[in-house]
């Protein structure tokens, strides 16, 4: 029985993979399916599943797309501490029973 396949990229599932090298990736996928490779078998040589080449093609032009997860707006989370009672907190854990610890260990 096989093993888990290990990804030529060196890297964990769900990486942030930059722009440059997606670009190469689906550059050498093209090239090898043009040479007669199979689109499944190119892509568990190089590490990567069919529907991740899917992805990022996934658009008019068949060009990859950059991911969107660095450069994207998140909303703060529900339980963040509003400024007035971050200063609160600061102003308790400044008595003389915690300047042992970092302020930022706490707030």
């Amino acid at each position: 029985m096989k093993g888990k396949v290990q990804c030529p990229l060196g890297q964990q599932r769900g990486r942030l993979i930059p722009l440059p090298e997606r670009l190469n990736i689906v550059d050498m996928l093209r090239n090898a399916m043009k040479q007669g490779a199979r689109k499944a078998q190119a892509c568990q040589v190089i590490g990567i599943s069919v529907r991740t080449l899917q992805r990022w093609r996934n658009n008019c032009h068949n060009a990859p797309l950059a991911d969107k997860r660095s450069t994207a707006v998140r909303n703060a989370p529900s339980n963040k501490l509003s400024d007035a009672e971050r200063q609160r907190c600061q102003r308790y854990f400044r008595l003389t029973t915690f300047c042992y610890f970092k302020m930022s260990s706490f707030c």
